[in-house]
């Protein structure tokens, strides 16, 4: 469940992840790029951003994802893509 105003943006990220058929990681940007696209055909914005984030792993410490210096090496994104959506 989650509230109404959140479908756009955080229920079209989690369709798309549960509907992927690439279960491998480094889909980020490609995640980033199709529900942007997605969003901005519903008339939202959504512009991709570079991000630098720790999640928290449930026991005190926490997982590092993206790169102080996102770039890309060959066709693989070194870092972490996700959205400012709507505000």
């Amino acid at each position: 469940m989650m509230p109404p105003e959140q479908l756009p943006s955080v229920g079209m990220a989690e369709h798309y992840l549960a509907s992927s058929p690439i279960r491998g990681t480094n889909q980020c940007a490609l995640a980033s790029l199709v529900v942007m696209l997605a969003m901005r055909s519903l008339g939202l914005e959504a512009e991709p951003v570079a991000l630098l984030l720790d999640v928290p792993d449930g026991r005190g410490g926490a997982t590092r994802y993206g790169n102080k210096h996102p770039h890309m090496d060959g066709d693989l994104v070194v870092g972490h893509v996700g959205l400012i959506a709507d505000g």
